[in-house]
Order: structure tokens, then sequence, then C-alpha cells
């Protein structure tokens, strides 16, 4: 087993006041229609302000959808902005250089997901940085005023100085911090987002969807990924009419105008754990047959980086995300990581410590390689 789960419109700006008149005389439920995925997130988005997708944290077919939406060109255009669970506001700074064709060094660029303070998605998930990697591709060909943002969603936190007391209130800020990010810098500005978030953080009450609809009704359109993690049997009739539309992408979701029908409404309610409450969408991602769905590649450098390492032993000391050991049955697999991500120092990076611990210079580091020498 090559990876481990567990390492891991007219109303085009519409105002938070039509989402609310919206949200006072709910519609009907409809008929569900299955389509391709791009087109049916931007009908979406001619009704709601925000659409939030589950992420299903390092799914690759997952992680590389973001990246298919951000290139259709009515994202740009018509949407702009995308704010996401897997970076760190702290360097909120270094994204907006990345992705506007700046150069930024990798030891600078990994800050972004490497200063989180989430327990989940873990540090150094390889979708997710191709992700911004793709956003700054688009932005390449777009004049400045039309570039894609990528906000980073996760609470500020000053890592060298950070006391427990701080880590603490930065993990309990994560549901506040994005919501006040949401309603300041979408919302009050009449803009639209894409929210990626796990699925959890779509809940209502004290979750980020709650606490944004407490202020602004009706503002999310929520759409859970039918994967491992979430396959009910309520969604079998969709998932015949989203095999039809494979490999592309499938959405299955309300008519326009409507509310999910019951079998909808199933197949997108979602209970991550026992003692977690079920989370309500709007619609299904059919991404791809179950069995072909896989949890991405980690960066090697979040195992085998011993500086880095020190300094996520140091955190965890403080009450941050503990280190993940090497499980036994892990490979990291060079061609994971041949790709170019445009920071300098990525390449190289990559090179050396594969020289380092691959051992049998297979291309392929496994856990009888490599002794962790930094305590857990």
């Amino acid at each position: 087993m090559r990876r481990a789960a567990g390492f891991l419109g007219a109303l085009l700006m519409m105002a938070p006041g039509l989402a609310a008149s919206a949200a006072a005389d709910p519609a009907a439920p409809g008929k569900t229609v299955v389509q391709p995925a791009i087109d049916g997130l931007f009908e979406a988005f001619k009704t709601y302000p925000l659409v939030g997708l589950g992420d299903v944290h390092g799914l690759e077919v997952e992680a590389a959808f973001y990246a298919d939406l951000i290139r259709d060109p009515r994202f740009a255009r018509e949407v702009g902005n995308v704010v996401v669970e897997f970076g760190a506001s702290g360097q909120q700074a270094i994204i907006d250089r990345y992705v506007a064709g700046e150069s930024v060094p990798y030891v600078d660029l990994r800050k972004i997901w490497s200063d989180t303070v989430g327990w989940s998605p873990p540090a150094g998930i390889v979708g997710y940085a191709k992700f911004f990697a793709a956003v700054r591709a688009v932005n390449k060909s777009l004049p400045a005023a039309r570039r894609i943002r990528v906000w980073l969603g996760e609470p500020p936190i000053d890592w060298p100085t950070a006391t427990r007391e701080q880590v603490m209130a930065a993990f309990n800020a994560r549901e506040t911090y994005p919501a006040s990010l949401i309603a300041s810098n979408i919302l009050a500005k009449k803009k639209k987002a894409l929210v990626i978030y796990g699925s959890q953080h779509f809940g209502s009450d004290t979750w980020l969807r709650g606490r944004v609809e407490a202020e602004h009704p009706g503002a999310f359109f929520v759409v859970h990924a039918y994967a491992g993690n979430h396959h009910p049997e309520a969604c079998a009739p969709m998932l015949q009419q989203a095999m039809s539309l494979w490999p592309k992408v499938a959405l299955a979701s309300p008519a326009a105008g409507t509310a999910p029908e019951a079998a909808l409404k199933q197949c997108a309610a979602v209970k991550s754990a026992a003692n977690m409450p079920v989370v309500e969408g709007e619609g299904v991602l059919f991404l791809s047959p179950l069995g072909t769905q896989t949890v991405g590649a980690v960066f090697p450098d979040y195992v085998l980086d011993i500086a880095l390492r020190r300094e996520m032993v140091r955190r965890s000391q403080i009450g941050a995300v503990p280190l993940i050991r090497f499980p036994r049955d892990y490979m990291l697999v060079k061609s994971d990581y041949a790709f170019d991500l445009e920071a300098p120092g990525f390449a190289q990076q990559m090179q050396a410590l594969f020289a380092e611990y691959d051992l049998s210079g297979d291309g392929q580091i496994t856990a009888d390689e490599y002794l962790d020498p930094i305590p857990r």
C-alpha cells in the first residue's frame, strides 16, 4: 500500500439582503439534476455568493478538481476568490506574492501549509501546493485587477514566540477567523468566493457556515464529495447518472430555484464521526469510482528535513499538531515530486533528500531505509 490515509449571475453580485430574502421563503423540493460539476457550480454561483466544497483531506482526485475549476475562464471572470483551510493566514503576504507570479523561495512557500494550527489537514499535501501553482499559472494570463485571490483561512499565529495559551486560542478561532474573513472581505464587498474546507466546517450553529449564515442567511451552497468516507445508499440513483459522465466530475444538485429532494438530501448529509452532528449540503460531487480514489503524497521534507521536524516537535510541545510517524507501509516516491512549483530551491530540496535517504537508488524511500532521529 503506497499511501496511508492517516498520514495525512442577474444575481452575480448578490447582496446579503437578497440571500436573507431567499432564506425567509424557502424553495420547494425539486428534481435532482446530474451534470458536469464545473457547469453546475457556476450555475450555483448565479444564486449564491459562496459555494463550499467539502474537502476530503488529501484526496488526489478532489484536489485536481479544484485546479480544473479555477482554470475555467468563468472562475476569474465571475468569482475571483478562493478561501482555503489548508493555508496559514499569517503567511497571506507570501501566497499573495506567489499567485501574483513573483519569485518565492520554497523554504518560504512551504510556510503556507506548515504554519497552520489545525490538526487536519496535515502539513505538506502535494495536491494543495499544486492547486496554488495552478492559480499562479492562471493569473499569469490575467491583468492584475482580474487575478484570482487566494485567502488563507487558518488563524494567524507567530510560531517563534507562541505560548501554549496562544496556540489554544488560535486553534479555538478556526471557525470564527474564516467566518470573519469571509464576512469582511467577500460578503461586505458583494463579492463571491469558493470556500474549500473540511465537510464538518459547513455545519450549523458554531461552525463556519453557521457563523457566516447567522449574519448572512442563505449565503452558502455546500457540496460534499461521494468518497470512501461518505457513500450512502441514497446516492445510488445519482451515481448511475454520474457514471455516464465520467471521467468528467459530476455534480448532483437541485434544479435551479428548488431545494434538494429527499434522496439528494440524504446523499448530501455527511456525518464525519460518531460524536459529530450531521452536516447537510445542497449537492454531491461524484469524482471518480471509489476504487480509484487515493490519498495523495506529502512532501518528503515533512518526514526527512530534520530542521523542519525539530520545529514541528517544538510546536507540539506547546500544544500544536503532534509529529506524524512514518507508517511502516508508506513509501515516498520521487516521481510524485517531479513537477514545477516555480519556487526556487524546490527541485534541489527534493533531489537532495532522495540522494541522502533513497539508499537503494530505486526512486523510493521506505520506512526500512529511514531511521527517524527525532523523538516523538
